[in-house]
């Protein structure tokens, strides 16, 4: 369901629409091997799309609508695309980027209904390979729950051929330069959403903010379309449609960032009519503090339950989740079933035991097969005995639950403590007074690292950098 236009779309009709598309590129001269973009913001013609481009053989690479010129112009170097699928919106803005990639052949374009096109593009309309009256009538009572979990009907593919070949291309998070193509194959997919069943069901309502070109995104949209799942589209995060969406559609299940989170808390509607139908909470793509949680908790008292998980995109999404208790708080759980975790000691690389900090490190079928066209990078990530090192600074403890201190690169080193950003991050935007919060090391002579935050306040407030320091006084080398 398209939350502002109101428009829907049926299992059934995904099923239709991205059978019509495979065999629609395919016509195109689309085959194994080949990389097909999407780009768009959020919206119901997704699912099918993403769909047929899977159907034709073909990966797909998911570009954000947001990126600058210089990230469009390294992502399209990088997975170099054949074709490029696109919304209206997105192609009035960025088509000339696409043109000036030599491995672009045709730009389609969605949603154009009544418009006039650009130049040297055409309408996907127009690949759609028709469908007969009988093979409607035959889907008329299908969906993609059915269809999915019905072996016969699956689309016919050879599994051990596929398999390996590459589903996905996906940008890394990007923190320590241009984003990096993350290549997952269908193996690492089908794994993904075997191990995430209980991440939601076919009676559960969601609510799709995230943006589907990004892992978390994606994760539901998948999800949601093989549970059969009815999921409310947002094109794009706009507070007052979020929590009306919420009410209208009674919302069962919601899967948000810390942000998002944080502003349901300020909002102060958690308790409130307006999220009465709400179960679940499901939070990833960034940590959230224990005393964020402890808030949420409470605020919740009992009438949904709030889910915290990590993963990376190199990773097929998630790797730790868990149902967030007073016991629980900061830990985003235990290892997911099939993978294999290891922390080292980030000077000798040795194996570390419980409680003790070092990189996390990851092996097992969720691995993503390679960073595309970056033999080097790749070997950097994933070591000859395939374990892929996350970047990340963690720990476990001896009942098995890990946390995360943060990106090892992103730790400020002061008079010899690490101090985690993103943990002084979490407790600054919790304030009542603070609308968003950023923080980075800067340079000392004397304590080699101090950090320093930038802070957006509310509009309606009034605090001083003083008032700031004295309420994230962490310890003696938190400020």
């Amino acid at each position: 369901v398209d939350a502002e236009t109101k428009r829907e779309i049926t299992f059934a009709k995904i099923c239709e629409k991205s059978e019509k598309l495979g065999k629609g590129l395919v016509s195109q001269g689309i085959t194994y091997g080949d990389v097909v973009a999407i780009c768009s913001e959020n919206n119901i013609d997704y699912f099918w799309i993403v769909l047929g481009v899977l159907r034709a053989g073909a990966s797909c690479a998911l570009l954000s609508p947001t990126y600058t010129a210089r990230e469009w112009e390294h992502a399209l170097s990088v997975s170099q695309p054949k074709v490029v699928m696109c919304s209206i919106s997105v192609c009035e803005t960025k088509l000339e980027q696409y043109l000036e990639t030599s491995s672009v052949e045709k730009v389609l374009v969605w949603d154009s209904k009544g418009r006039s096109l650009p130049k040297n593009t055409m309408s996907l309309e127009d690949i759609l390979e028709p469908t007969s009256i009988a093979q409607i009538q035959k889907r008329e009572q299908k969906n993609l729950y059915v269809v999915t979990h019905n072996p016969s009907e699956k689309y016919e593919a050879d599994k051990q051929q596929t398999k390996n070949l590459p589903a996905f291309i996906l940008s890394s998070s990007g923190s320590t330069g241009l984003p990096k193509g993350v290549v997952l194959t269908h193996l690492n997919i089908t794994t993904a959403l075997t191990t995430s069943g209980h991440y939601t069901s076919h009676d559960d309502v969601a609510l799709g903010v995230s943006p589907f070109c990004h892992a978390y995104g994606l994760l539901l949209a998948l999800m949601c379309m093989c549970e059969g799942t009815r999921i409310v589209v947002v094109h794009k995060f706009k507070p007052d449609l979020f929590i009306q969406s919420i009410k209208e559609y009674q919302i069962t299940s919601l899967y948000l960032v810390a942000s998002l989170l944080v502003f349901l808390m300020k909002k102060d509607v958690l308790d409130k009519p307006e999220c009465s139908s709400v179960r679940h909470i499901w939070t990833g793509a960034a940590p959230l503090s224990p005393k964020l949680q402890q808030l949420v908790l409470d605020k919740l008292a009992g009438r949904a339950v709030l889910h915290h998980s990590y993963g990376l995109t190199e990773t097929t999404f998630t790797m730790f989740t868990c149902t967030v208790e007073s016991c629980t708080l900061g830990t985003p759980g235990k290892v997911t079933p099939g993978m294999e975790c290891k922390v080292i000691d980030v000077e000798t690389g040795k194996i570390t035991g419980p409680n003790c900090k070092g990189e996390l490190c990851f092996r097992g079928p969720l691995i993503m097969k390679e960073y595309m066209m970056n033999v080097g990078e790749t070997s950097k990530a994933i070591d000859s005995d395939g374990w892929l090192h996350s970047g990340d600074l963690g720990y476990y403890n001896v009942d098995g639950y890990f946390y995360i201190v943060d990106r090892l690169k992103e730790l400020i080193k002061y008079q010899g403590y690490q101090v985690s950003p993103s943990e002084l991050e979490s407790i600054l935007v919790i304030h009542p007074g603070i609308h968003d919060a950023a923080v980075i090391g800067i340079e000392d002579e004397t304590y080699g690292e101090l950090p320093g935050a930038f802070v957006v306040r509310d509009s309606d407030t009034h605090i001083t950098a003083d008032d700031i320091k004295h309420y994230v006084a962490l310890s003696n080398y938190g400020v």
